[in-house]
């Protein structure tokens, strides 16, 4: 138990010690920019996160990148490579709209469809 405990810690660690290493690169470039790296993280977070409708929006465009990576992760694991994932999205996002546009069916058969 003691060595999973110590293991799991870390392994925090070291995501955290990553994204303060990320966030810190990213001041210096910001910096080395000519503009204030607080006032433009503060902006970044305003904007993902400073109401319900921005956090709904992050969750619409995080959930198809969440799923591209799950599969992707899949195909990996398997050992296939497969770095098709954005076409395959959008020819299923196609292929998901044609029955709406074709088939003149009532929407509580086309939304299962």
């Amino acid at each position: 138990m003691g060595n999973k405990l110590k293991s799991a810690a870390g392994e925090v660690c070291a995501a955290v010690l990553t994204i303060a290493i990320a966030l810190a690169i990213g001041a210096v470039l910001v910096k080395l920019s000519g503009n204030d790296p607080v006032e433009a993280y503060q902006t970044l977070f305003r904007g993902a996160f400073g109401s319900k409708q921005r956090i709904s929006e992050v969750f619409v465009k995080m959930v198809p990148l969440c799923m591209m990576a799950f599969g992707t992760s899949v195909a990996f694991r398997a050992q296939l490579w497969n770095i098709g994932g954005n076409g395959q999205f959008i020819l299923g996002a196609i292929a998901a709209i044609l029955p709406g546009l074709y088939l003149k069916l009532p929407p509580v058969i086309l939304l299962p469809l």
